[in-house]
This record gives C-alpha cells, structure tokens and sequence, in this order.
C-alpha cells in the first residue's frame, strides 16, 4: 500500500506511479530494501494470499523496476522477493496507491477491500498512519488482528505501539545525517541502522502479550 502524495521518502503505501527523470539512489535504499523482506515475511505468515490494501489505482504484478521513486522501489523489491520465498506469484500480488499518508483514506479503501468478494488476509503498509486506519477499518468490519487480517506498517511511531503493530524502526537522525554526507559530496554508510518490531498484528503468540 503507498501514497502518490507527499514527499515520496515518506508517503508510499503502496506502488505510486510518478513521473519524472531518474532520481540519484540513496543511503536508505538498501535498508528499505532489505528490512522489506523480514517485514513481509512476518505479515504474510499464515496468510492465504499476498493481496495488498486497494487505493485508487490498483494493479497486480507491478514492474517494481518501473517505480521511479527510490524508496518505493526498494521496498517493493523487498515484499516481491518476501513473496517469491512464500511461495506467492507477484502477479498475484494487489498494489495500491493512495493519494496521500492518511489513516482516513486508507481506512475507507480497506473497508471496500474487506467487503469484496476475494478479502485480503494480509496488508502491508508503507506507513504506521496507513496501518493505523487498517486496523480501524478491520476492527469495523469485525474482523479479527491477526488471525483474520495481518497487518504491518514503517517509522514505528507511537500509534504503532499504542496499536500493538508490527512495524520497522529506524533513525530519522541517521538518515538525515546520511544524506547530509551525500549533499557534501562525501560517500554514505553502506546501511543505515533498522530493526524489525513484531507486535499483536502479525502472530497471534506475540497477540497474547501487551502491545510493547
């Protein structure tokens, strides 16, 4: 799930389509990248099928090469390659773009989700405000987190926890100290410090704790 709006660093949740030329890689593409691939694995555990939450522009089998944003790009890399170790064909995959990082949107996309005739299982989000109005709308629709629909989001911010959601935590510090590196022209760290949150929304052993 990603956003078209917004900075694109920070609004994918799903496969935004934007136009433009090449941008220079960054620090952060290698992490983004691999910290997809824990992430996906740990919400797609159990699931019957790799659909992701549905935006206004939805799509199966997305070229993950053809995104131009960078972060975007190595994220969808990550659950492509989480999926292909599933055992899951990417093109059977649903990405979705939403307009913007808003709970609210997100929410009322996946209540049309969750009420179609082929429901997803599993919904990875770009974003813990888009995860947020995940669990919202699953919670409405009275379906049961995890064991109906797993959910995971990124940044670990405090409505991750305040959530239980499994998210990646990473150092805002880090990565602007790293693109400040890049900007004077020095070479960046090869990665940038993340680390994988497992919370109540992906295994029901972690459900039965308080949310950390």
């Amino acid at each position: 799930m990603g956003g078209a709006g917004g900075r694109p660093a920070d609004r994918p949740v799903g496969a935004p389509r934007p136009r433009g030329g090449h941008r220079r890689r960054r620090p952060a593409d290698r992490r983004d990248r691999h910290a997809r691939r824990p992430l996906s694995a740990s919400s797609r555990a159990g699931a019957h099928a790799g659909r992701g939450c549905g935006c206004p522009e939805r799509c199966r089998g997305i070229d993950v090469d053809s995104v131009a944003f960078p972060v975007t790009r190595a994220r969808l890399a990550g659950y492509r390659e989480a999926a292909e170790e599933f055992g899951v064909d990417w093109n059977d995959v649903l990405v979705a773009v939403c307009s913007r990082n808003d709970a609210t949107e997100a929410e009322q996309i996946t209540r049309g989700l969750l009420g179609s005739a082929q429901p997803p299982d599993a919904i990875a989000a770009m974003s813990d405000q888009m995860a947020a109005g995940v669990v919202r709308a699953a919670r409405a629709a009275g379906r049961a987190v995890p064991d109906d629909l797993a959910v995971t989001g990124w940044d670990d911010l405090p409505v991750a926890a305040e959530l239980g959601l499994t998210t990646v935590a990473q150092s805002l510090r880090d990565q602007g100290a790293a693109c400040a590196r890049v900007a004077l022209g020095q070479e960046p760290p090869a990665t940038v410090p993340w680390s994988v949150v497992p919370r109540a929304t992906t295994t029901k052993r972690v459900a039965s704790r308080p949310p950390a």
